[in-house]
């Protein structure tokens, strides 16, 4: 729809506009969630959370094998502003980063960035999907553009993002698991109830870097204690520490 509305505008009024079509997107700001995160953001955070417990290994669904092109965001950003200046045509042109890789050796690279040491086991019963996703961005880069970030890099700034901007959550369990958390990630801030989660989700925060003391200033403020109507403000509220 939104390719035809441009094509549209373009034909009636005589309107410059253009379409470009990105690969798969990633980056700071990516959406991490449980539900609705992309393949990088959750294995991403899938790792992370095994760190954090040191579980011995990850399940990874389907067998790795199918191929995918990835785009580092700033990238798009990029790539973007330079169409506009350098791209005029009703057709659609491709937005990628001019090589694809395998959700196995995603999934190995992220393993390395977010520092996981234990093991990654696909699952072949579980569905791959497309075996190759890819563009042809020949056209793009013949205009005379070209991507600056390397997968691996945007991996690490994606990663180092992640951290300094993303609560983790876990369901909440024994509080001798927590206390094991807590000892064993010194740079870790107190627990925190959130009221924002169910109440059975406990929710930490992760320091703005890892080699960095947790500042007392980068603790989140709890915005309601309590249950029900008779819920009462209050500042932060640590279960552990």
């Amino acid at each position: 729809a939104g390719i035809k509305l441009s094509q549209a505008y373009r034909q009636q009024h005589g309107v410059d506009t253009i379409t470009a079509i990105p690969a798969n997107v990633f980056g700071p700001g990516d959406d991490f969630g449980v539900e609705d995160s992309h393949v990088i953001a959750a294995l991403m955070v899938k790792m992370h959370q095994a760190k954090l417990l040191q579980n011995d290994h990850v399940d990874v669904w389907g067998s790795g094998a199918p191929r995918r092109e990835f785009i580092y965001v700033g990238d798009v950003a990029d790539a973007a502003i330079f169409l506009m200046n350098h791209y005029s045509s009703p057709v659609p042109i491709n937005l990628g980063s001019g090589s694809d890789a395998s959700i196995r050796e995603i999934a190995e690279l992220i393993k390395d960035v977010v520092g996981y040491s234990g093991e990654l086991r696909f699952d072949p019963k579980k569905p791959d999907g497309m075996p190759l996703k890819s563009l042809d961005s020949t056209e793009l880069f013949a205009l005379g553009w070209q991507p600056q970030v390397p997968l691996r890099l945007g991996l690490e700034k994606t990663y180092q993002w992640y951290l300094e901007n993303v609560r983790w959550a876990f369901p909440a369990k024994a509080g001798s698991l927590w206390r094991r958390i807590m000892r064993q990630n010194k740079n870790l801030a107190p627990v925190l109830v959130d009221p924002l989660c169910p109440p059975d989700v406990l929710v930490g925060l992760l320091p703005p870097c890892p080699d960095r003391p947790f500042a007392d200033d980068s603790l989140v403020r709890v915005r309601l204690a309590g249950k029900g109507d008779g819920a009462r403000r209050r500042r932060e509220r640590p279960i552990l520490g």
